[in-house]
């Protein structure tokens, strides 16, 4: 009887760790998908700024072209 009852407060144990490590692993896991969302986040907003810089290099590559040409044809 005694052998049961050392193996059962064995298992509650073993038991209370699981959960402990159960509840930190799932912490973590949340943890780590609030980082993905932010760096996911980051690099939506830098796609964008490199799509406006390759708008804006451009248009100063055609106002240069065109002052270029302008420039040529005056003389």
């Amino acid at each position: 009887m005694r052998e049961v009852a050392e193996r059962r407060q064995q298992l509650e144990l073993e038991h209370e760790q699981a959960l402990a490590i159960l509840k930190f692993k799932q912490d973590e896991i949340k943890r780590l998908q609030r980082v993905s969302c932010t760096v996911v986040q980051r690099v939506h907003f830098l796609f964008d700024v490199l799509h406006f810089l390759f708008l804006s290099l451009n248009c100063i590559t055609d106002d240069c072209m065109c002052n270029l040409q302008r420039a040529l044809f005056s003389y």
